[in-house]
């Protein structure tokens, strides 16, 4: 995937000041910089250092008063994304020597307010799970909290949405592996996605899935009573895909997505379920790209 980044950074000094950037982007394995600009409005020269733990760039320079900056780059990103829910936690011992320094203090969080919020936010999950959640949980404050750092936003199928008609599917009626079934319109799909018969791991990561579902999102169920009343303020533009069969989310919710959101496409992807991402990713990569002007 390949992405354009355009910073602007303004500041305030009361004195003349030696300021260190950690702005630019690093070139990895799957990670390749296509070309960076970096401008600034200090006549002092620039000094480029090594990042820290060897991973990139930072740059010194002298300031005195307002300071402009702006940082571009195009950027080709490689990575693929790891299967975060199946990933166990590995304990600290157990740890590659160059992950350790992510565990020390920071002088952008201490470790000390860092860890208390997270377990007792998410501290009923382990391992890629945990990861997964902490994703999510940024997602929704950036794109209800902070809308003016985003662009653009996409929901698929999205939870958090009481449905004004039909309710969302109840897992604790439902077994596990009949609700990820649910998921899908055909059920060749996801013979073809998970098998006829399921691994016994997946089976056992569904079930896990289910319990911890029940731990954090039962009261109320799947939905929260304030969201509907900041979606009002992501003013940015918005797409809502929904599959037009699905069986977890009624559509109705789809429809309070497009109307709560002030600049929302409501977009209905055919012979899907609830899983859109997994039974039409062609559809809705087509959908994505289209309304992001990235084909």
């Amino acid at each position: 995937m390949q992405f354009e980044i355009d910073v602007m950074l303004d500041y305030q000094l009361a004195e003349p000041a030696d300021v260190r950037l950690h702005i630019e982007v690093a070139q990895m394995p799957d990670q390749r910089l296509i070309g960076d600009t970096l401008t600034f409005s200090s006549p002092e020269p620039l000094r480029p250092v090594a990042g820290g733990v060897g991973i990139g760039q930072r740059t010194w320079l002298r300031a005195d008063g307002v300071l402009h900056i702006r940082y571009g780059a195009i950027v080709e990103v490689t990575r693929k994304r790891p299967p975060l829910l199946t990933l166990e936690a590995a304990p600290a011992r157990l740890l590659p020597a160059e992950a350790v320094p992510y565990l020390l203090p920071s002088r952008y969080i201490g470790s000390e307010q860092f860890e208390p919020f997270v377990e007792s936010r998410f501290g009923v999950l382990e391992g890629g799970a945990k990861v997964a959640a902490m994703l999510d949980w940024i997602a929704a404050e950036m794109a209800t909290m902070a809308p003016a750092d985003l662009s653009k936003l996409v929901l698929v199928g999205a939870m958090g949405i009481k449905p004004p008609q039909g309710d969302i599917l109840d897992l604790a009626i439902t077994g596990y592996m009949e609700y990820a079934r649910a998921g899908f319109h055909d059920q060749k799909a996801f013979d073809r996605v998970y098998g006829e018969e399921p691994p016994t791991d997946q089976l056992e990561m569904w079930d896990i899935c289910r319990e911890m579902s029940f731990r954090i999102a039962w009261k109320p169920y799947m939905y929260s009573q304030t969201l509907p009343h900041l979606l009002g303020s992501v003013r940015v533009p918005a797409l809502v895909v929904w599959g037009d069969d699905d069986k977890v989310v009624p559509q109705s919710a789809a429809g309070v997505y497009a109307k709560a959101l002030p600049n929302a496409k409501l977009e209905t992807v055919k012979a899907s379920g609830h899983c859109v991402d997994m039974e039409q990713p062609e559809a809705l990569a087509k959908l994505v790209t289209t309304f992001t002007g990235r084909e």
